[in-house]
């Protein structure tokens, strides 16, 4: 599944474990949401304890499933991704989840707006509809699409820590979903939120990376925005101040599970998608695609460790899929 032979994968990934990624986003969205905030009505995003916890498990079967349909040898699971979506992703869900977000705004609102873009980006992909879905798909993404916006306006400064209220992930998700719909108001204002909150050239050090609870890398989140922000001379350069050495990344342990049990579990993912891009942008600096290919290694190195784990893989798994499959980004 996805190996090298289909062609579009790296030799790196030839026995890339999609299918243990995507159980337990299968699992976890017939878990109920443990609140007592209105966003447990939700019946488009359910399960997963949690709104955003439904919102970026959704997404991960949606992205597995357009994945496999893109494999010559699709996986046996991919029927059962198919029924679980179509299952919750009605016309009547998707007019119920518009009035509801009218009227509540779910914890962690602002990471769980920028999946919910992510999953309409994947969902127009391969999901046959009526006209009826179309608009309602639309008419749902723009009203989330402007409260991100509107969130992150109100900002006084930049979240940088490694949790769900990471700005840079954040802005990254709505400039990408504003890009890929023509949205060239919030694409304009999305940028320049992104200058003035990370146009500074103050380094970053990859090695304090290996906070407890981190799902994100506050370095790489910036780096990744960045890259879509500025033109690729202007990039080189900001990226030169921020990360002057990017050895580092080599010699840093804070990723791997082996040395770290579950300390910085999530760095690994968002790491691996920030460099994917600086080994394209910048195809001349080997540095970058050697970076690229230990953080790779390192990361499927720990997905083997994380299938079995509780506590690491719900929170996890999405941002690994995400990453592994930057091909369809």
């Amino acid at each position: 599944f996805l190996s090298s032979q289909n062609g579009w994968a790296s030799p790196l990934r030839s026995t890339l474990p999609l299918d243990d990624l995507v159980m337990p986003s299968i699992d976890c969205i017939a878990k109920p949401i443990e609140s007592e905030s209105p966003e447990v009505l939700s019946k488009l995003l359910s399960g997963c304890f949690s709104y955003h916890g439904g919102a970026y498990n959704h997404w991960s079967l949606i992205r597995y499933y357009r994945a496999s349909i893109k494999s010559r040898n699709p996986s046996p699971l991919t029927q059962e991704v198919f029924s679980k979506i179509e299952q919750n992703f009605t016309s009547e869900n998707i007019s119920e989840e518009i009035e509801l977000l009218k009227t509540a705004a779910p914890l962690s609102a602002n990471y769980a707006y920028g999946w919910i873009l992510r999953l309409s980006l994947d969902w127009d992909q391969i999901w046959p509809r009526t006209i009826r879905e179309s608009k309602l798909i639309g008419h749902l993404t723009t009203l989330v699409a402007t409260q991100l916006f509107t969130n992150l306006s109100l900002l006084k400064g930049p979240v940088n820590s490694g949790s769900e209220d990471n700005t840079a992930f954040n802005l990254w998700q709505l400039l990408n979903w504003a890009k890929k719909n023509g949205d060239l108001k919030i694409q304009k204002r999305s940028k320049e939120m992104a200058q003035t909150f990370f146009a500074n050239k103050t380094a970053c050090d990859p090695k304090q990376e290996s906070d407890t609870q981190a799902i994100l890398s506050p370095c790489f989140t910036q780096i990744l925005l960045m890259s879509d922000v500025l033109n690729t001379a202007d990039f080189k350069a900001w990226l030169h101040q921020k990360l002057p050495n990017p050895t580092v990344i080599l010699n840093s342990s804070c990723c791997n599970l082996e040395t770290k049990g579950l300390r910085g579990f999530g760095v690994a993912p968002s790491r691996l998608l920030a460099l994917s891009r600086i080994k394209t942008l910048l195809p001349e600096s080997q540095i970058w695609a050697t970076a690229y290919d230990s953080q790779l290694r390192r990361t499927m190195s720990n997905v083997i460790l994380w299938k079995d784990n509780p506590v690491a893989v719900p929170w996890t798994a999405p941002l690994n899929i995400l990453a592994l499959t930057e091909e369809l980004n």
